[in-house]
């Protein structure tokens, strides 16, 4: 009868072949529940890429991710900022230009390794991510002066979940997705129990690179029905105390 040759074991006759004692012959990351959102709980395992497609604003999609919890954008959500942002900008043209502003690339991660685990990486002997790279549709780019792989994704995923998911490799000591430099105009989400939602429309400017010095902040409550509850603005240049939905609400994604 003829058997089935295993991943696995085809990685466990490398290391003997070449005496190298430290590779591991396992396939399932040291701390397998922080992967467990993804289909890949076992790098042998046989996982088609993903089919997950942009919902059609990219920019509302990357807000909404930031909002929700699962692998993907909540679609509930996504909707409800959808609603939420069309009714304000058609109300106040002047808020049109200013979309969420994403402080890191959820696309790019960086991944840190051990030396002698990138150097596995670099002779093709590491495939422990081959399984979460083939799913997230990861290309590659090498910077072996400093010991880690670039990995940008074809799709908009939770960074949280992706992030741990590398994490738990063998041999990873550090993840960290790409920053994106300086400030600007942004839009700021906070959601009660109740169901109101609030907005701040923050209207940039100033020395943007070294992280905006003005701000003319718009605000609005907006309740489960679309409704407009409270309308208010608020400008850094009026020296004048901020009001207490700017503090409560600034900067905030809840």
């Amino acid at each position: 009868m003829r058997t089935a040759w295993s991943p696995t074991l085809t990685r466990c006759l490398w290391a003997a072949l070449i005496g190298a004692a430290a590779l591991p012959c396992w396939g399932a990351p040291p701390d397998a529940s922080a992967a467990a959102s993804l289909p890949c709980t076992d790098s042998s395992a046989s996982v088609a890429r993903d089919t997950h497609r942009f919902l059609p604003d990219e920019n509302l999609e990357r807000l909404a991710l930031r909002l929700s919890s699962g692998l993907y954008a909540d679609k509930t959500i996504y909707d409800r900022l959808v609603r939420d942002v069309a009714m304000i900008r058609s109300h106040h043209s002047e808020l049109k230009p200013v979309s969420y502003f994403a402080y890191r690339d959820v696309r790019v991660l960086n991944v840190y390794f051990k030396s002698s685990d990138f150097w596995r990486l670099r002779t093709h002997f590491y495939w422990d991510w081959n399984c979460l790279n083939r799913f997230l549709g990861a290309t590659l780019v090498f910077h072996p002066d400093f010991d880690y792989a670039e990995l940008t994704f074809a799709l908009l995923y939770n960074p949280d979940l992706v992030s741990k998911a590398y994490r738990a490799l063998p041999g990873v000591i550090l993840t960290e997705f790409a920053s994106m430099l300086g400030d600007s105009s942004n839009l700021f989400v906070t959601r009660e129990a109740t169901g109101v939602w609030h907005y701040i429309f923050n209207i940039a400017g100033g020395d943007c690179p070294s992280g905006c010095t003005t701000a003319d902040m718009h605000y609005f409550a907006i309740t489960p029905d679309g409704r407009i509850q409270t309308t208010a603005t608020w400008n850094f240049e009026a020296h004048a105390p901020p009001p207490a939905w700017a503090t409560a609400y600034f900067r905030k994604y809840q």
